[in-house]
């Protein structure tokens, strides 16, 4: 039984510790309020809706931008997995029409069935160093991610018909992914269409468990010049 318990908390890590792919923002967008929908393989397939605004600081040389974002697995309509993520992103160093921007973000990621409940709590930055024209783009873009602990609660069901002294609590999670990808985008009025690839690896530049590699289409619309 204790071998059965270990492998459960090993899957729970490797699925708490998936790579976060959601939004990085493009810096010229025609707006200071974005609404957005992606969706792709990340690895699992997801969707994900998000807001930003983008906050014109005198006392700082580039814009700050402030984002929410909720994702769900593609026909999830249980909603037994999720992810939440808030972040903020901002450029650091611009010349003529290149951009290098760092993003910066804390994530919830949950999962229920019928063996467990598990909450982890985690963090990550992306860099994305691009060259931006009036209507596109074009970016290279490096992420990590870190899953910090997670919380896992055991059900009556799991505890009474194959471990009854399965324990609760919080676990460590040492895990820590990389992402190396390419993304574009084009503009039409206040909507932007967005595509990103790449591949992503573990802290170690080893392949991790499932898919090896991302994609993922996107919507912007920006409003509230």
């Amino acid at each position: 039984m204790k071998t059965i318990k270990l492998l459960i908390v090993l899957v729970v890590l490797v699925f708490m510790n998936l790579p976060i792919l959601g939004q990085v923002f493009t810096p010229n967008s025609k707006g200071k309020q974005t609404v957005y929908i992606n969706a792709g393989l990340e690895p699992a397939v997801l969707t994900s809706l998000g807001y930003s605004y983008r906050f014109n600081f005198e006392s700082l040389a580039n814009d700050l931008i402030l984002y929410g974002e909720a994702s769900v697995p593609f026909g999830d309509f249980e909603m037994n997995d999720y992810r939440i993520k808030v972040g903020a992103q901002s450029t650091i160093i611009s010349s003529n029409k290149w951009d290098f921007s760092l993003n910066g973000y804390l994530v919830l990621r949950g999962t229920e069935n019928s063996i467990h409940s598990a909450t982890n709590y985690g963090i990550g930055f992306t860099a994305l160093v691009g060259y931006y024209e009036s209507c596109w783009f074009s970016a290279l873009e490096l992420g990590y991610d870190k899953g910090i602990v997670t919380n896992i609660e055991h059900t009556e069901w799991y505890k009474e018909y194959f471990y009854s002294d399965a324990k609760d609590g919080l676990y460590g999670n040492p895990g820590r992914n990389i992402t190396i990808g390419l993304r574009g985008g084009y503009q039409i009025s206040n909507f932007e269409i967005t595509v990103r690839g790449g591949i992503f690896k573990t802290e170690e530049f080893n392949n991790p468990v499932g898919v090896p590699y991302y994609g993922s289409i996107g919507i912007n619309y920006h409003f509230c010049k």
